[in-house]
């Protein structure tokens, strides 16, 4: 027969949780679910803003480059004189790469790259949070 403290300690229960517990658990998991949706909607949705910002100017940049770099008259020479444009057409190949503004090009299409993921992310997470917020209320 147990004594002392097994006698005493051994009779307890383990107290039983509050019956509305597990209901406060998954409302709060729900919250805080829906509070991370927020963030990254206003992340993608700030980091869309700055490449819609950002997109203009490039493109004015880009389209600068490739009139200073002489591109724009080597196509209008494939249509002015398409003659003369096939009889050679590999060197007037070889020009028209050469004189094409890359460092232009590859930045507006960094940006417009960076705009196209960010919106997809954007929405994607907004349709995210949409759906989260109509099913706490039911």
């Amino acid at each position: 027969m147990p004594s002392g403290p097994e006698k005493l300690f051994g009779e307890l229960r383990e107290p039983a949780p509050p019956y509305s517990l597990y209901e406060r658990i998954v409302a709060r998991i729900q919250q805080e679910v829906i509070k991370a949706a927020r963030r990254r909607v206003f992340f993608y949705g700030a980091v869309t803003l700055t490449a819609v910002l950002l997109f203009v100017p490039a493109l004015q940049v880009a389209v600068q480059s490739f009139m200073q770099s002489g591109t724009a008259t080597y196509l209008s020479l494939l249509v002015s004189d398409t003659q003369l444009v096939m009889s050679s057409w590999q060197d007037y190949l070889f020009s028209i790469t050469d004189s094409l503004p890359l460092f232009d090009i590859t930045l507006v299409l960094a940006v417009l790259f960076v705009l196209l993921g960010s919106l997809s992310l954007a929405l994607k997470n907004n349709a995210k949070l949409s759906s989260l917020k109509l099913k706490s209320r039911s």
